[in-house]
This record gives C-alpha cells, sequence and structure tokens, in this order.
C-alpha cells in the first residue's frame, strides 16, 4: 500500500513542477543592467507551488538565482524575481516590487535562462539570438509568453494585471533583427549569400513575400517562418503578407564583389586573357581596372584594356582583357590587376 501511495504523490508533484511557466522577461532595460533585470513566473493552477531550492540558470552561471526554503507560488499568480536595488532602478516607477530579489546576471543577446525543479529538471526555458527564433531584444523591450510562444513587447510588470491576446482575422507577430536605426524595419543581404530570416506567427498561414508562398513550420510549439533573401533582391520596399495582413520590410543596398579568377597570364602582349568576376551585392557597380607597376628586367607601366566594366546586380561574365606596354628589355615581368568600385 505504501508503495501505491508514492506513485500518487509522484503523479501529484510532477504536474505542479511542470505547470510553473516563465512569463515574461527583461534582459537589457533602459536604465541599468545592475538592477533593471527581471524575470516573471507564472502559475496557473489552482494551488500553491512550492518552488523552494529551484533555480534559474542563465549563459553566466548555472545557478543564478536559487530559491529559499518556503518560497511558494500562489495559485493563478506571478512571482517577480528582479535585480538587487530594482526598485530604485527599474524603468518604470509604476511596475510592482519583486518577490525575490538577487543578482541577476543576463545577456542581451545570444542567449538562455533555464527553470529547473529542485532535482535539477527542467521545468521551463527561454533562448534568444543566435539558433533561436527569437531575436535579440532592442533595449526597453521584454519577452513575453503567448499562447504557444514568445514574442517581444513593451515590458508590464504592474501589481494588478491580465495579459491579453486578441487575434483579429490573423495577427502577425514578427521579430526580426533590424539593420538600421530608421522607423520599420531594414534587412541587409549578405554579399553572395541567401540570407535566412526566422519570425513567429499565431498558426499556420498562407504566408507570402515578394509574391512567393512561405511555408510554415512547427517547432516545438511554435509556428515559424522563414524568409529567404537572396544577395541580388533589389533595394527597396517589399510586403511580407499574412492573411492580408500587411508589414513592409525594406531591403537595403550592397555593394560587392568577387574576382573569380585567380591569376592571368600573357605569353606575349598580343594576347588576350580571360578574368571571371561576379557581382555579389543588389546594385549596379561599376568597376575601376588598373595594373600599378609591372616588375621585372625593369619597372614598366603598363595599360590595361578595358579599364572599365559594368556588373548588374547578381550578374556573373567573363571578360576578355589586353595590355599594353611601352618599350622594354625582353623577359618575364609580374604585378597585380587592381579592381576598384568607382
Amino acid at each position: 500500500m505504501k508503495k501505491i501511495l508514492v506513485m500518487l504523490l509522484l503523479l501529484i508533484l510532477i504536474p505542479l513542477s511542470s505547470a510553473v511557466i516563465i512569463n515574461q522577461v527583461l534582459v537589457d532595460p533602459i536604465n541599468t543592467d545592475s538592477g533593471g533585470e527581471a524575470i516573471e513566473l507564472y502559475n496557473p493552477l489552482n494551488q500553491n507551488v512550492d518552488i523552494s531550492g529551484w533555480t534559474i540558470e542563465t549563459a553566466k552561471s548555472q545557478v543564478d538565482v536559487l530559491f529559499p526554503k518556503e518560497t511558494l507560488i500562489l495559485p493563478k499568480k506571478y512571482f517577480l524575481i528582479a535585480d538587487n536595488g530594482w526598485n530604485e532602478s527599474k524603468d518604470n516607477n509604476e511596475w510592482k516590487n519583486a518577490d525575490f530579489y538577487d543578482t541577476i546576471t543576463l545577456k542581451n543577446q545570444d542567449s538562455v535562462i533555464i527553470l529547473k525543479d529542485n532535482k535539477g529538471n527542467i521545468v521551463d526555458e527561454l533562448s534568444w539570438g543566435e539558433s533561436s527564433a527569437l531575436t535579440n531584444p532592442k533595449a526597453g523591450k521584454a519577452f513575453l509568453r503567448t499562447q504557444n510562444n514568445f514574442i517581444i513587447t513593451d515590458p508590464a510588470f504592474f501589481l494588478n494585471q491580465v495579459f491579453i491576446q486578441v487575434n483579429i482575422g490573423y495577427e502577425l507577430n514578427i521579430n526580426i533583427s533590424d539593420d538600421s536605426t530608421n522607423p520599420g524595419i531594414q534587412i541587409k543581404p549578405f554579399a553572395g549569400e541567401i540570407r535566412e530570416i526566422s519570425f513567429v506567427v499565431d498558426d499556420f498561414s498562407d504566408i507570402f513575400f515578394n509574391g512567393e508562398n512561405i511555408k510554415v513550420q512547427q517547432v516545438n510549439g511554435s509556428y515559424i517562418g522563414k524568409l529567404q533573401i537572396p544577395y541580388y533582391l533589389l533595394p527597396g520596399n517589399y510586403t511580407l503578407l499574412v492573411d492580408k495582413k500587411e508589414s513592409i520590410i525594406e531591403i537595403l543596398p550592397i555593394k560587392d564583389f568577387s574576382i573569380l579568377t585567380s591569376s592571368l597570364a600573357f605569353k606575349s602582349t598580343k594576347e588576350k586573357a580571360i578574368v571571371g568576376m561576379k557581382n555579389t551585392g543588389n546594385t549596379q557597380i561599376d568597376l575601376q581596372l588598373k595594373i600599378p607597376l609591372l616588375k621585372g628586367e625593369e619597372e614598366i607601366y603598363p595599360k590595361i584594356n578595358p579599364d572599365k566594366i559594368t556588373l548588374f546586380p547578381g550578374e556573373e561574365k567573363n571578360v576578355q582583357i589586353s595590355i599594353t606596354v611601352p618599350t622594354a628589355k625582353p623577359g618575364v615581368y609580374t604585378g597585380v590587376v587592381v579592381f576598384d568600385i568607382k
């Protein structure tokens, strides 16, 4: 009979532990990181959850926060963990005082928070930045849990609060690392590569970018869409369309090119050689070619033809070039061809 009782207790305790969630996290406060960071937990059950001996692991410490004995989260209540000095340093004076204070060390970028119970089991976790669907937040923004995932939004650590999420038709939650300080979303392509950008939506839906359908995948309870931004996509404004709801993404210009030929050899000054080149950006580039100097039996200053080449976005081509040299002693001469963007 004792064994049955133990098993029943375990069945009761496991849901209590796993029910607690990370609800809201502020990692990069506006005022100060020392005293302004906060982590909010939530107990959705109708009974207390004892978190004595639980820990919060961060990228800087396996035990960044350790909860002492008799630490409870009341039913249907939030539990705020904040930096020492929170009352004086918090971004908004109307935010509530914390339920527990500690010296929290949260990284602003590319990091993780892991909530563990007193047995070391993972109860909940949150990651952002590299290798995560969530981007690094801007200063003063918080991670807030919605039904299925986290979004980045304004923090709200008020004493009496109820978080709501309203979907009118379909609501797009898009979190994209911005490449500019200007208003809106600006994306700079990667030279010569396809840049992949992940964003979070609330459910499966038809999503279009630049006229192409974007597939949504479910990953760990979140719905993730991925944009493919080729390096040759022309600068300008593009529409991300989700069930007729529009978000404008501005593609920024990028100038870059690659030389596909490592060396050239002319058996005589009458011969021509072929050099391969590619525009790995999204704007037209005009290249200026020159040979500063050839060294051999003496130093000579040749001319190259053509000395100007135009490459359109994404264009790859082979160009025949020739050189004209002044009268010089017979021999083998070496030098370099310099390509400059005008």
